[in-house]
């Protein structure tokens, strides 16, 4: 299925779709889908793929079967609750903001070019990588950053329960 969001719209919508396995979403207008895209609302839904977007994406993805987002050039939002191992999460350029509230096991997040925020909630595992891209990149933790792999981040800011950070894990 491909959305199309009408260049100067600013559009919110909730979306359902049992049998929907690849969403597309293009076109120049903000988009917020103001519901949850994972397991609840979409159980079969294993691809989002923004990349023709060229306005601004606001997502939020959940559950243990996206396998793979990307978002568009535009300063996107994107919140992550996945548990799916090796799932990628891509957010090109634009001055990014992305929420880290779960990550599976092997999976990776690349905010790409653009000063983007990238908000830490979870303990990263030994194989879980965070890539600011190129940019003034920000990385707010609010847990510990003493496991996982960090490049391209060159802010850190600990908030909060962060009671270790290892600076080897982090390549600017």
């Amino acid at each position: 299925l491909t959305i199309t969001n009408a260049s100067g719209s600013n559009s919110a919508i909730d979306l359902t779709a049992d049998d929907l396995v690849d969403l597309t979403i293009k076109g120049g207008g903000a988009l917020t889908v103001t519901n949850d895209l994972g397991e609840t609302s979409f159980p079969d839904l294993e691809t989002i793929d923004g990349s023709a977007a060229t306005g601004p994406l606001s997502l939020s993805v959940t559950g243990s079967d996206v396998e793979a987002v990307d978002t568009g050039e535009a300063g996107d939002n994107l919140q992550i609750n996945s548990t799916k191992s090796s799932a990628g999460f891509a957010t090109n350029g634009g001055n990014d903001n992305i929420e880290i509230d779960g990550l599976g096991t092997s999976a990776s997040v690349n905010a790409g070019d653009g000063g983007d925020n990238i908000e830490l909630n979870v303990v990263l595992a030994a194989s879980n990588s965070v890539d600011g891209g190129d940019g003034n990149d920000t990385l707010e933790a609010s847990t510990d950053v003493s496991i996982g792999s960090f490049v391209g981040i060159e802010t850190l800011e600990l908030l909060g329960a962060a009671a270790a950070a290892d600076l080897s894990k982090f390549d600017s």
